[in-house]
């Protein structure tokens, strides 16, 4: 891979090296002219700067040391600048994942909520105290209303239809897990009710989730679970 400009200065030939460990790590190396090495304040002092690559990832970057090797090349690392974790217009939203779950699960569950205007900014990771091998989870704290109301505001899509497969990228992105279940969780900001979301969940419970009276969930309930032998959600 190569980058032709960082920040202020246009480089030539450098190598970048990319951890996708949160927070990402950049390392890019070159060898720079007198000048640039003249403006190595201003490069370290800036940020943050954006780097792309070919696979479409890009990252928000700030410089955080400067390196000189006896060759006379330099290193410059940089690290991702996580933004806040919001939901539309600010408001609140958290998304949290088994400890140990993989770099490339977390991506593609991120994205997935990205693409319906929610930023889980540092995804949080859940510890498990007990032994055994246990389920993979996604776990979303977010008001309920918000979340249903951002499948409406899809343009030219059945609200839904768009939830049915908002809930099937959710399960997409964690086949890979090397565990045998998992659980995809909505906590309701509002009410504190919990919400259990089954795979496969059939675009007619999908319509009674969308269609629900939120007005009805009251500090009195805990959990709202989809029956699948009745066909309908059951407040308990």
């Amino acid at each position: 891979m190569v980058v032709r400009k960082l920040g202020p200065l246009e480089i030539e030939g450098a190598r970048v090296h990319i951890s996708r460990e949160p927070p990402v790590t950049v390392e890019v190396v070159w060898t720079p002219s007198p000048k640039q090495r003249h403006r190595r304040d201003e490069l370290m002092r800036g940020g943050p700067y954006e780097i792309s690559i070919p696979t479409g990832e890009s990252w928000s970057l700030l410089p955080e040391e400067w390196q000189e090797t006896p060759e006379g090349e330099v290193v410059v690392t940089l690290r991702s600048v996580q933004p806040p974790s919001h939901g539309p217009d600010g408001s609140p939203f958290s998304l949290d994942m088994e400890s140990g779950v993989s770099e490339a699960e977390k991506r593609e569950v991120g994205e997935a909520f990205r693409s319906m205007g929610f930023e889980p900014g540092d995804i949080g990771l859940q510890e498990r105290r007990s032994l055994g091998d246990h389920p993979w989870l996604v776990m979303v704290s977010v008001s309920l209303g918000i979340f249903l109301k951002s499948f409406l505001e899809q343009a030219g899509h059945d609200a839904a239809e768009a939830l049915r497969d908002f809930i099937k990228r959710i399960f997409k992105a964690r086949r890979s897990s090397t565990k045998a279940g998992g659980q995809f969780v909505l906590i309701d900001e509002d009410s504190g009710l919990w919400v259990t979301i089954p795979t496969g969940l059939p675009i007619e419970a999908c319509r009674k989730l969308m269609d629900l009276d939120l007005s009805q969930l009251e500090d009195r309930y805990q959990a709202l679970i989809y029956n699948t032998e009745t066909g309908e959600w059951e407040l308990y």
